[in-house]
């Protein structure tokens, strides 16, 4: 019985040995061995992938994740465009325009905020810096005082700073002239060579019969190569892609509905210098579109004006001419703005139209545009002869420089050149009262870079004036002799001398 017990209690322990030791260890031994099997399965996967001998693998293997591949970049789309035999040039004309032109279609969405600025600088700095001023003054100078214009610059000088080809940088010391746009200089000014150029570069790859609302325009390079890895023909190294169909994407992504700009340099905000808020600097302007009041209309419109100023009393007649010119001024600011202009029209129905109302002056209608200026002289003219009648100063907008006295020898020198009621005098009167309305002015004598002409003679710089403007059409060879001795410097001085000569009034 001992024996048989012994026996049992043996058995029983080896069983439970078993069940808790050798069973559980075999058990783990198997799992690790099936775990090392996979393992070692993997393992052999990924080098099958790394050496390429066989084909893909399932996506969500870990390895698959490990394989090495070639990025890609612009340059190698390009490449690969360049070297397919399976795609030809007409398969890939968009998507190799997009790719050539890369780098500044990046900059073509900023479009707008760079207009936007440039109409914010020409509104809220208008007339006051003259183009003296205006390449003296930093820009940083500028935004202290017009902090709204900060975000505009800022987008401006880092468009222009990433343009492939320029001359130089823009940034806060840039003088305020670099962002100003002048209708003297057409060329090489910074606003329109960045403007011109976005546009262009937008003009080259955009398909015709578009609306006009959007810009061909990309965020970032890795936006057009994103689009391309989506159209990888398959996991082999090296990759292929299907460029036509990424041709398509790029014409429906990037340029369906995109329009042609037709783009000049007057559509871009001039500025208007403090110069330029003169009116015979904006005469000097439109000078291509005028041309002088025949002889019988001339007279005409004399008479006319003649019969307006004698009705009334002196002060009402100074009023009245002031009123006069006023609607004039009005009229030249808008043809001075204008791209074109239509000559023939005749001036008193367009200004009417641009002021809205009647005119106070009627016009006889054979007065067009193209008269516009000979008629604003005229008026001016009889406005500063009645202003000497009443003893009232004249040349409010000449500059100081050149009123200076005409020492008393040359007076007498001139007194002998001019007579009373002549009609050369009369002649040298009117000529040499538009060239100090028109050359003499304030502003465009500040600007000048050169003050010596101030010294040259008098007699010789109108004479210059006459052939430029004239031609040989009013000769200066029949006017009185003005002494060489009197200089650009006497000019406003010397006109009223010889008013007053002409007119047998003193001038006091």
């Amino acid at each position: 019985m001992e024996a048989s017990f012994a026996a049992i209690q043996t058995y029983i322990s080896k069983r439970e040995f078993e069940t808790s030791v050798i069973q559980p260890l075999f058990t783990k031994q198997r799992e690790s061995i099936a775990n090392l099997s996979e393992l070692l399965k993997k393992e052999n996967q990924m080098k099958e992938l790394l050496d390429q001998q066989t084909g893909s693998a399932k996506k969500l293997d870990l390895p698959f994740l490990w394989k090495y591949r070639r990025p890609l970049t612009i340059a190698s789309i390009q490449d690969q465009i360049a070297s397919s035999l399976i795609y030809s040039k007409q398969d890939c004309t968009h998507i190799s325009a997009v790719a050539h032109h890369i780098d500044m279609l990046l900059l073509v969405g900023n479009l707008p905020k760079i207009l936007e600025f440039l109409h914010l600088t020409s509104e809220l700095l208008a007339c006051q810096y003259s183009r003296r001023s205006a390449r003296k003054t930093k820009f940083e100078d500028v935004i202290a005082s017009h902090t709204c214009l900060k975000e505009g610059f800022a987008v401006f000088t880092d468009t222009w700073n990433k343009l492939p080809t320029k001359d130089h940088d823009l940034d806060k010391e840039t003088t305020l002239n670099c962002f100003l746009v002048d209708r003297d200089r057409r060329k090489d000014i910074v606003p329109f060579t960045l403007v011109e150029r976005l546009i262009s570069v937008h003009n080259q790859i955009v398909q015709t019969r578009r609306n006009d609302k959007f810009l061909v325009c990309l965020k970032s390079k890795d936006e057009l190569i994103n689009l391309v890895a989506s159209y990888r023909d398959d996991d082999k190294e090296p990759a292929t892609y299907n460029w036509k169909d990424v041709d398509k994407q790029v014409v429906a992504k990037y340029l369906n509905n995109k329009p042609k700009i037709n783009f000049s340099f007057d559509q871009l905000p001039i500025y208007d210098f403090a110069e330029d808020s003169d009116i015979p600097t904006k005469l000097r302007s439109i000078e291509y579109s005028q041309e002088m009041l025949g002889g019988e209309l001339s007279l005409a419109f004399a008479k006319q004006l003649q019969g307006r100023i004698f009705a009334t009393r002196d002060e009402q007649r100074i009023q009245n001419l002031t009123v006069f010119l006023n609607e004039l001024r009005i009229v030249i600011n808008y043809l001075s703005k204008a791209s074109q202009i239509d000559e023939d029209i005749k001036l008193m129905d367009y200004a009417e139209k641009t002021l809205g109302r009647p005119c106070c002056s009627s016009l006889i209608p054979e007065i067009k545009l193209k008269h516009v200026k000979h008629v604003w002289l005229l008026v001016k003219y009889e406005q500063t002869h009645q202003m000497r009648l009443c003893g009232h100063d004249v040349f409010d907008d000449v500059s100081m420089d050149c009123k200076e006295m005409v020492p008393r020898k040359l007076t007498g020198k001139l007194h002998d050149e001019v007579n009373l009621n002549s009609l050369k005098t009369k002649n040298l009167l009117m000529l040499l009262f538009e060239f100090i309305v028109l050359c003499l002015n304030k502003e465009i004598v500040r600007d000048q870079q050169d003050n010596s002409y101030l010294q040259k003679s008098l007699q010789a710089s109108l004479h210059t004036y006459i052939k430029d403007t004239y031609g040989g059409k009013a000769p200066a060879e029949d006017l009185p002799t003005i002494p060489e001795e009197i200089q650009v410097k006497h000019a406003a001085r010397a006109w009223r001398f010889i008013w007053s000569r002409y007119t047998g009034n003193s001038d006091s």
